[in-house]
């Protein structure tokens, strides 16, 4: 292991070029380019300027504590083996790859990483150091990648455009008090696959698409259960939601959401809530919503809306239907093959 200090201002960091490279902080550039085993230090005797980063760009770790201003930016990929610590004189900017690859702690002192960051590797153990933000011009920017490993919130707030994980290898999010917050259009959550995902605490997931520009989510169509699905609060905008057919979800919480939500064919599997608002627009579809809580119980608020087909399978789960009328569609059953129904003193 080797320390690398960055000097001379102005530079691009790649696998290969040396010229601002150095073994001591303030020294002579030429040394080495950083290998995944290499502390690379920003400080005082840095210089200032822009770092571009190129193909190839590793490190054990990343500080910039004491740093001048520096803007990073470029097309290339930063694989980083260890901690990440960037100061409040720092930009992040372009569309670097960030690719976390070993135990470490992600800090970024309010600055917002403009890219695309990766936890790919498995039984990694990533902590967030502060809130993170994650942003870009365009998908796939603005993502924030967990395919693999654990990634600790430690009660802080991610934000993203997109959220992948999309996967079957083993992650586990940690939120505790924490949540995810996802801000971007088109398809922003990618979880196809909840094969091999778990989580602690509670799984918080807000959309603030603050928009009109039409979105989905994908969610646990393969691999969902109640161990590893989350909830998902649609807080604002008013765009046009589609839920991928077969997804699966703890709750879905429409608080705050002037779109639309016409489900057609969509069959969705709830463990928790769903709320529907009048300021919404809703149109009943014909796919089947199905309650598998197995345990506590979960509450349909309709808010005026007719809904469609609804199956109550949860051995052992209860279905609370909110207060007034649920109304179903003329052509649809509300089949309950297990668990209780709770109708309460509503219709």
């Amino acid at each position: 292991m080797a320390t690398r200090y960055w000097v001379g201002g102005t530079g691009s960091w790649d696998s290969t070029l040396t010229t601002n490279w150095s073994a001591t902080s303030g020294g002579a550039g030429g040394a080495s380019a950083p290998t995944s085993a290499d502390a690379v230090i920003f400080n005082a005797s840095s210089g200032t300027g822009t770092v571009t980063v190129g193909t190839g760009a590793v490190c054990l770790s990343l500080n910039t504590t004491g740093a001048n201003a520096f803007t990073f930016s470029g097309t290339g990929g930063l694989g980083c083996f260890g901690n990440f610590t960037i100061t409040t004189n720092i930009s992040w900017s372009g569309s670097i790859i960030l690719s976390i690859k070993g135990n470490s702690t992600i800090t970024t002192n309010g600055r917002i990483i403009s890219g695309y960051i990766s936890i790919a590797t498995a039984g990694i153990v990533v902590n967030l150091g502060d809130a993170l933000t994650v942003s870009g011009a365009s998908a796939p920017y603005g993502t924030l990648s967990l395919v693999g490993g654990t990634l600790n919130l430690n009660n802080f707030t991610l934000t993203c455009k997109i959220f992948d994980t999309n996967t079957n290898t083993a992650r586990v999010i940690n939120f505790g008090t924490g949540n995810i917050i996802i801000n971007g259009t088109g398809t922003i959550y990618s979880g196809t696959s909840a094969t091999g995902l778990s989580y602690t605490g509670t799984p918080t997931v807000n959309i603030s698409n603050n928009s009109a520009t039409a979105t989905t989510i994908a969610a646990g169509i393969t691999g969902g259960t109640a161990t590893n699905t989350f909830n998902f609060n649609f807080t604002t905008g008013t765009y046009t939601l589609t839920v991928t057919t077969g997804s699966a979800v703890k709750s879905l919480n429409f608080t705050g959401f002037t779109g639309t939500w016409s489900p057609a064919t969509t069959t969705c599997t709830f463990y928790g809530n769903a709320t529907l608002v009048s300021g919404m627009t809703f149109t009943a579809g014909t796919g089947v919503w199905t309650w598998a809580n197995a345990s506590g119980t979960s509450v349909i608020t309709s808010a005026g809306k007719t809904l469609g087909p609804i199956t109550q399978n949860g051995v052992g789960g209860t279905v609370r239907l909110a207060a007034g009328t649920t109304t179903l569609a003329t052509t649809a059953t509300y089949t309950l093959t297990a668990g209780i129904l709770d109708l309460g003193t509503n219709t």
